[in-house]
């Protein structure tokens, strides 16, 4: 290894360490702050709640919303400030949804990945820097409705609380599972964002307008993709093309191993003879 060689591969180690050792700061910075944001509202709802007991008040006249409600007006501006600051320090995500303050309202976060093999760190992550203090998260299709964690999720919605996804695909599929899910949340008083799709934004007229029209569309297109799909496959169809493996058995040998069944000849016999499975055999 000549010189040059052995200079640029320092050169490059050394980059990459230096890049290593920025992100886990970044990282270790962002969830100080997350552990902060969380300690003061813990401090905050304890102060609320002695405060009720005080007043000679009982706290079951009080719901989880009302208790959060005040909680936040006592810490006041430092709350949005530190949720603005942990939110804005997040990226490019937060950019596209300029750094919204959700003052006195819970953020509740909802990730989705279809296959074991796909990782939900980046979505939790987004979610979690803007300020989402609880993620559910799952991997599922999003083709079934019945998801557990989506179960869970909607149940702990309350009024004003806001539901938060990176991709309005996250959330459904199809655009009657979209509107169902929607109209729960409704139901709720909560409201839903998406962070990857500033139009979805139920809050406004505007955005439960473009929400319905945009899922029709992506409906519409998936649609027009199954129909290419299905005039693609039958062209070759129509003219005697075969999808599929390739048989085992030509035509001769299929007809002979149907003599021989006939004939009373055990399966796995005529199997060996093939060198393929009784199964096959079987379901000649």
């Amino acid at each position: 290894m000549d010189e040059a060689t052995q200079s640029y591969r320092e050169r490059m180690k050394a980059q990459r360490a230096e890049a290593r050792a920025k992100r886990d700061a970044d990282k270790a910075e962002w969830h100080r702050r997350i552990e902060l944001h969380v300690e003061v509202r813990r401090i905050a709802m304890a102060a609320t709640k002695a405060a009720i007991r005080d007043k000679g008040d009982k706290l079951s006249l009080y719901s989880p919303a009302q208790l959060r409600t005040q909680a936040d007006a006592m810490i006041g501006p430092w709350l949005v400030a530190q949720a603005k600051a942990t939110a804005c320090d997040a990226g490019a995500f937060v950019e596209r949804n300029s750094c919204t303050e959700w003052s006195g309202k819970m953020i509740v976060g909802y990730a989705r990945v279809s296959t074991d093999g796909q990782t939900l760190e980046a979505q939790q992550a987004a979610l979690a820097a803007v300020g989402a203090e609880r993620v559910f998260a799952e991997k599922q299709s999003g083709i079934k409705t019945d998801r557990a964690a989506l179960a869970r999720c909607m149940r702990s919605l309350e009024a004003g609380d806001v539901l938060l996804v990176t991709k309005l695909d996250r959330l459904a599929r199809s655009t009657r599972d979209l509107l169902n899910t929607l109209e729960a949340i409704s139901d709720k008083g909560a409201s839903f964002k998406s962070l990857g799709d500033p139009w979805a934004d139920t809050t406004t007229p505007h955005g439960k307008l473009m929400i319905t029209i945009l899922g029709g569309l992506a409906e519409f297109e998936r649609h027009l993709i199954l129909s290419r799909t299905k005039e693609g496959r039958q062209r070759p169809m129509a003219k005697g093309i075969k999808f599929g493996r390739k048989p085992k058995l030509t035509r001769h040998q299929r007809e002979e191993a149907k003599a021989r069944k006939r004939n009373g000849e055990p399966l796995v016999d005529i199997a060996r003879s093939y060198n393929v499975s009784h199964m096959t055999i079987s379901r000649l």
